[in-house]
């Protein structure tokens, strides 16, 4: 073997573990920028918890819906079907909202990494969506008014909801 042939072979396994390198660095970087993401998504859900929380404080509420009464007196969709046929208080009415509210939001931000969850993991989410938003029931029903009004903005979140309700 000649020294041109050395240089060559060692040319070609350098060139290997370049691509090998590149690869295993394009692998790791979508891998930090999904669980950048996923961080990301749970601070979201973290903060609407939050706000959904301090919402639901006696006096923010009460304050908060003095202010709704004094822009929207009739109330309209959720708020408006679970005063007139479960006869709740408009307080009562917006913690049920809220709630249904923070459901959502965890819905909405499971939906998008489902493929991530392990198998029982995706089952028990599947099983949350069925007891929480089929009809009847409270949350069924408040489902079935918001989906309408939210097709557009989430249409995949509602397309999933909508498959795991009409399954099993």
């Amino acid at each position: 073997m000649d020294w041109n042939a050395v240089g060559a072979v060692g040319e070609v396994a350098g060139a290997i573990a370049v691509l090998v390198t590149l690869v295993y660095l394009a692998t790791q970087v979508r891998h930090s920028s999904q669980q950048t993401r996923l961080a990301l998504s749970q601070a979201r859900t973290e903060a609407n918890r939050a706000l959904i929380s301090l919402g639901l404080e006696d006096k923010i509420l009460e304050a908060h819906i003095k202010a709704d009464m004094a822009f929207a007196p009739e109330p309209l969709g959720p708020m408006q079907m679970l005063m007139s046929k479960a006869a709740l208080s408009r307080e009562e009415a917006t913690r049920v909202f809220m709630v249904f509210l923070s459901y959502w939001n965890y819905v909405v931000q499971i939906v998008p990494v489902v493929e991530i969850l392990s198998e029982p993991e995706r089952q028990q989410f599947d099983s949350f969506i069925r007891n929480r938003f089929r009809s009847p029931g409270t949350y069924g029903e408040i489902y079935k008014l918001w989906r309408v009004r939210r097709d557009a903005e989430y249409s995949s979140i509602v397309a999933y909801v909508d498959a795991i309700l009409e399954s099993k």
